[in-house]
C-alpha cells in the first residue's frame, strides 16, 4: 500500500467517524429542543397555578400560606433545570460545530469556514518584511493561521502566531509531534475542549490589564477599589455562563485591595482572565 493510499484511508475512517458522532450530536439537539420547549410550557403553567394559589392564599383566605412557598420551591427547580437543558443544548451545537469544523479541514473546505473576527485576528500579526509569513500566507483570509487555529483566547492565538512565526528546535518539534499522537485518537477529549469553551474571537486585552497592574497607583484607596470592578465588568464575555470565572477575578481584586496590594490583585485578574473565555485549552 502506497503512503498515498495510507493517507486516503486514513482520512475516510475519520470522516466516518466525524460524520457519525456530528448524527449523534445533531439528533441530540433535536431532543433538547423539544425538551426544552416543554420545559418553557411547564414554567408558564406553574407559575399561572403559584398566582392562583397566592390569590387563594392571601385573598380568598381557603388555604394555608405555605402552599405558596411550595410552588415558589416548584418552580425555582423547574427553572433550575430548564437551564440545565438549555446549557446541555449549547454543549451539543457546539459539537456540531466541532464535527462539522472538522469535516470541513478533511473535505478542503475550511477556506472562509471560520468568522470574520477570526479571520481579522490573523492579520494582525502579520509582520512587515518577514522572511517567510508573506510567502507561505501564514496570516489573513485563507491562511495557515485560519487553518490551525482553534484557540478561544487572545493569549492562545498569540502562542500560536509566536509558533508560525519563528523556528522551533528538533526537541520542540518532537515534543509537539508526541502531543498530537497522543491527543489524535482522544476524540472525547477534544470535544469537551470544544465545547466547555466558548466560540473563538476572545476580547479579553490582557497586555492592557498587565500595563495598568505595573503602572505607579495615583489613585486614592476608593476609587483604586472600585477599579478591578469596572475593568472586569468592562472585559467580562457577554455570556453570562462566564461570569462565574470574572466574579472570581473580582473577588480576588477586592480581597487584595482592601489589604492594600494592588499589584497582588492585578495578578489575581491576570490569571483568571484566560478562564472567562473557557477552559484552559490555550
Amino acid at each position: 500500500m502506497t503512503s498515498g493510499d495510507s493517507r486516503t484511508e486514513v482520512r475516510g475512517a475519520a470522516c466516518e467517524q466525524y460524520l457519525s458522532r456530528r448524527s449523534a450530536r445533531q439528533a441530540a439537539v433535536a431532543q433538547y429542543e423539544i425538551l426544552h420547549a416543554r420545559i418553557a410550557g411547564l414554567r408558564l403553567l406553574v407559575m399561572t397555578a403559584g398566582v392562583g394559589v397566592a390569590w387563594a392564599a392571601f385573598y380568598q383566605h381557603v388555604i394555608a400560606a405555605y402552599w405558596v412557598g411550595l410552588v415558589v420551591i416548584l418552580f425555582a427547580a423547574i427553572v433550575v433545570f430548564h437551564h440545565s437543558v438549555a446549557r446541555a443544548r449549547r454543549y451539543a451545537e457546539r459539537a456540531v460545530q466541532f464535527y462539522e469544523a472538522g469535516l470541513a479541514r478533511i473535505d478542503d473546505r475550511w477556506r472562509g469556514a471560520r468568522t470574520r473576527a477570526a479571520r481579522s485576528a490573523g492579520e494582525r500579526f502579520n509582520v512587515p518584511h518577514h522572511v517567510y509569513a508573506a510567502d507561505l500566507d501564514l496570516f489573513g483570509p485563507d491562511s495557515l493561521f485560519e487553518l490551525l487555529c482553534g484557540a478561544r483566547t487572545r493569549m492562545g492565538e498569540d502562542t500560536l502566531a509566536q509558533w508560525l512565526l519563528a523556528p522551533a528546535t528538533a526537541t520542540t518539534i518532537r515534543e509537539r509531534q508526541t502531543s498530537i499522537d497522543e491527543l489524535r485518537d482522544r476524540i472525547e477529549l477534544r470535544e469537551d475542549v470544544a465545547v466547555l469553551g466558548d466560540g473563538p474571537g476572545a476580547g479579553m486585552q490582557p497586555d492592557a490589564l498587565v500595563h495598568w497592574a505595573e503602572t505607579a497607583n495615583t489613585l486614592s484607596s476608593t476609587a483604586a477599589g472600585a477599579g478591578p470592578l469596572l475593568l472586569v465588568e468592562h472585559h467580562r464575555p457577554a455570556d453570562a455562563r462566564n461570569w462565574r470565572c470574572c466574579t472570581l477575578a473580582t473577588v480576588g481584586c477586592c480581597r487584595a485591595f482592601a489589604v492594600g496590594a494592588c499589584r497582588r490583585g492585578c495578578r489575581v485578574a491576570v490569571a483568571m482572565a484566560p478562564h472567562c473565555d473557557g477552559p484552559a485549552r490555550d
